[in-house]
């Protein structure tokens, strides 16, 4: 059943968002890259992410099982992990302007 898949899929992905949160705040886990490692190396994590997102992300957003609360931590667990797939330039103005 195809809304059983969307919903098994998007709490698979909540889990994964929910894990790197929970290491980043209670543990000081850090990703494969810190402020030291190029950036190239955070940019193809992140598109990795997005590439891996693909097949399921449109599909669980207009899955009509699933809850809109759901469909909104989806899409800012999404922005959340893909924000180095963005050029650096971007990247930098972003955090220049949030400080």
């Amino acid at each position: 059943d195809d809304n059983a898949l969307a919903e098994d899929v998007m709490f698979a992905f909540m889990a994964f968002h929910h894990d790197i949160s929970e290491r980043v705040y209670t543990e000081q886990y850090r990703l494969e890259w810190d402020k030291k490692s190029s950036y190239t190396c955070r940019h193809h994590w992140s598109q990795g992410f997005l590439v891996g997102t693909e097949p399921y992300y449109e599909k669980l957003l207009n899955a009509q099982a699933l809850p809109d609360e759901l469909k909104q931590a989806l899409q800012m667990a999404t922005e959340q992990l893909s924000f180095f797939s963005l050029a650096e330039s971007q990247v930098r103005e972003y955090c220049q302007k949030t400080g």
